[in-house]
């Protein structure tokens, strides 16, 4: 996980919302496809948003303050690496550029090569220093290979071929997307006709964000694609839904917003007329926050200055899109600041509630295409960063395909045609319900009570399907061991011994 945080200059931002600019321009370091991208396509509605690379850091600080960019998207810290200091030390170098918004996302890193090449090939490695920290126990395995420092991990593929990356990348999703459901609309045969005509819905999000570096953001509305409408193009004949004219409270800038209503959906007529309908969600979650949150280091300044409150309200972390009351949380929380009087803080929020995720709308969308689907198959591609509960969403879906960290919809093209077999498999259990997630024990693992579908599959980890059916092979039957709940002794230097 890396926690990335947007960040602004006040004069240069006021300047250029005045000329009202098309596209808003956001700096990041490193080249098309970095991670930096990615999180500023999460953070801002892409219609508006203009990426534009540079070559470092303080690059990116510059150009906020000349007024090229009128946002900034750095990484400040990593949940492997650590804090990245040289972003810490460019807010300080330059103290006007402050953060206005944050968001955690998920990092998945692969060693790209071109086509052919085993691991025995390799002599160098080309990452950012932030890459090889963070794979670090991979890399001291292989001592003898070279370490090459680049921008970013978008510049590292391009150094080894960007042809070569591509397809090795495209490769890795095949191996990588979960099929979770499948009532028997997709198989190895394909679909019916060559191309195929798809109704894909629109989804809404709030905007809504709390992170720990961030504080409460109430964000920007937003109405996109549940999937990327061109590249689906490419397979399917496409029909989706048209974004009326936002209708909302007007932001900063003066404009209008979008709310829930600013759409015309496909009608039942034309959705009728299609062979699938393909909705594309991202999993619901809300982190556990309190009422009085704001940026992480003005929390503890608030406390250590004597503005601690003492009856602040924490609310339930949530994997659902519907609104959760903790009911069965614990009372006393595990963690919590020492008060003045030698105690220590209860931010238990048992008996609190959690209101809708942000991007309920993903839901909405689902409910109105499995309404208006009527004999017409439903199938669902999932992105997936952690588990979820399931029973909003599985008993409206014919097909459930899951992808980590972000839609991969020419793998979910070629599934649903029947040119590419489902091969991935659960890397983390799905819960049964947000009780059975306050159930489980903290330093346990899969101990958590998973979903079952009307199928009779078990969102366990290790499980995926496949043409045949469950997933049994060599990796099931390694990965698929009982939930350790006992205390055992652990022999160090018989690991170490094993692992050498």
């Amino acid at each position: 996980l890396v926690h990335v945080v947007v960040c602004e200059h006040h004069e240069s931002v006021a300047h250029i919302r005045e000329e009202r600019r098309k596209k808003v321009v956001c700096a990041y370091s490193g080249k098309r496809g970095a991670y930096a991208e990615q999180a500023i396509s999460r953070y801002f509605d892409a219609a508006d948003m203009e990426a534009r690379p540079v070559d470092s850091f303080s690059e990116i600080f510059q150009d906020v303050i000349d007024g090229k960019a009128d946002y900034g998207m750095v990484p400040i810290e990593n949940s492997l690496a650590g804090s990245v200091y040289q972003n810490y030390d460019n807010f300080s170098r330059f103290e006007d550029v402050t953060i206005v918004g944050a968001l955690t996302l998920n990092i998945r890193h692969a060693l790209l090569g071109a086509k052919g090449a085993v691991l025995s090939d390799v002599r160098t490695v080309y990452s950012h220093p932030q890459g090889f920290t963070q794979c670090r126990r991979f890399l001291d395995a292989h001592k003898d290979w070279r370490h090459v420092d680049a921008v970013s991990t978008a510049t590292a593929a391009e150094l080894v071929g960007s042809d070569a990356s591509n397809a090795f990348g495209l490769e890795t999703q095949r191996q990588s997307v979960v099929m979770l459901k499948n009532d028997g609309t997709i198989s190895a045969d394909g679909a019916a006709v060559e191309k195929p005509t798809v109704y894909v819905p629109y989804v809404y999000n709030t905007g809504f964000s709390v992170s720990w570096m961030g504080g409460i953001n109430p964000g920007t509305p937003s109405w996109t694609p549940g999937m990327d409408l061109d590249t689906l193009g490419r397979y399917f004949n496409v029909i989706t839904d048209t974004v009326g004219e936002p209708t909302g409270d007007p932001d900063d800038s003066g404009s209008a917003t979008y709310t829930a209503d600013d759409i015309v959906r496909a009608s039942a007529e034309e959705i009728a007329a299609c062979d699938y309908v393909l909705v594309g969600m991202t999993n619901p979650y809300s982190v556990s926050y309190d009422d009085n949150y704001v940026v992480a280091w003005i929390y503890q300044m608030m406390y250590d200055s004597g503005l601690f409150f003492e009856d602040t309200t924490w609310y339930p972390v949530s994997l659902q899109y519907g609104a959760y009351t903790a009911d069965t949380a614990r009372e006393v929380s595990i963690g919590g600041m020492i008060l003045p009087d030698g105690t220590r803080q209860n931010r238990s929020y048992r008996g609190n509630t959690a209101p809708d995720a942000a991007n309920h709308g993903d839901l909405d969308a689902l409910v109105y295409a499995a309404e208006a689907a009527g004999d017409v198959p439903v199938i669902v591609s999932m992105s997936m960063g952690r588990g979820m509960v399931w029973s909003e969403v599985e008993p409206l879906a014919d097909v459930i395909l899951a992808c980590y960290n972000g839609q991969k919809e020419d793998v979910v093209a070629e599934i649903i045609l029947g040119e590419t077999e489902p091969n991935g498999l659960l890397v983390f259990q799905q819960p049964a319900s947000m009780e059975a997630v306050e159930a489980q024990l903290e330093d346990v693992p899969r101990d958590m009570e998973c979903y079952v579908d009307a199928n009779g599959s078990t969102y366990d980890f290790a499980f995926g399907l496949n043409w045949n059916g469950v997933i049994d092979d060599a990796r099931t039957a390694k990965y698929s061991a009982a939930p350790l709940t006992d205390i055992t002794s652990f022999d160090y230097d018989a690991y170490a011994a094993a692992n050498k």
